[in-house]
């Protein structure tokens, strides 16, 4: 019996794709993508390069949410259940999520995890706006994150 590649598994990759391209373009990284036999969380994992594209041994992990249909342009909306968000908090190299726009509004967004979003009482649910949009001057930020874990997160 043939499997079936489903609408949201094609728009799930589409985004993944797209937001590996952008970032692989953009500021020469590697960025590996996850296997979905294996998934536990984590969509793709990116290898942080100097300027000169040497390796700095630095990695950086992704979740990744996409949608191609968006009604709010000037916000978009991830919501991310308290036990992943908790497991999240728990991997010793920095976490950032991704929102992936592949509508006609298409856009790439990210934030990292931080030590507020460890609290009971922080909702799970992040809004992305412009300011999140991710382009050539989130590689600092980027470089810069450090994980939950070594900033007293759990």
């Amino acid at each position: 019996m043939a499997k079936q590649y489903s609408q949201a598994k094609a728009i799930g990759n589409a985004g993944a794709f797209k937001f590996g391209e952008l970032v692989a373009r953009m500021f020469r990284w590697p960025v590996r993508l996850g296997d979905e036999s294996t998934d536990l969380g984590v969509d793709a994992e990116i290898e942080v390069c100097d300027h000169k594209g040497k390796s700095t041994g630095k990695l950086i992990k992704a979740q990744i949410k996409t949608t191609e249909f968006n009604p709010d342009v000037g916000g978009s909306r991830y919501y991310l259940p308290r036990a992943h968000l908790d497991y999240l908090c728990q991997l010793q190299v920095p976490v950032i999520l991704v929102y992936v726009d592949i509508s006609a509004h298409s856009g790439v967004y990210w934030r990292p995890l931080n030590p507020q979003q460890l609290s009971k009482t922080t909702p799970t649910c992040f809004t992305f706006t412009d300011e999140d949009r991710l382009d050539a001057s989130a590689r600092s930020k980027l470089e810069a994150l450090v994980p939950l874990s070594s900033v007293g997160g759990t």
